[in-house]
């Protein structure tokens, strides 16, 4: 992980309301569809990283358990 988790979910935050922002913003729907489609994306992404962290350190804790 090339950041700490504070500045990855600061990042996160400021893109989420930038998004949403920009989605109070849009004047066509075809925009407000591209723009929510990428909030939810952002949200599978940090989803993904929450999970693998996770994953991480259950193995850590898991091979110290096996020592």
């Amino acid at each position: 992980m090339d950041r700490t988790v504070r500045q990855h979910v600061e990042w996160l935050e400021e893109r989420q309301q930038a998004l949403n922002n920009t989605l109070m913003t849009a004047d066509t729907r075809d925009k407000a569809n591209a723009i929510e489609s990428e909030i939810r994306a952002v949200a599978v992404r940090l989803a993904l990283e929450h999970y693998r962290a996770a994953l991480d350190v259950e193995k850590s804790v898991s091979a110290r358990e096996a020592k």
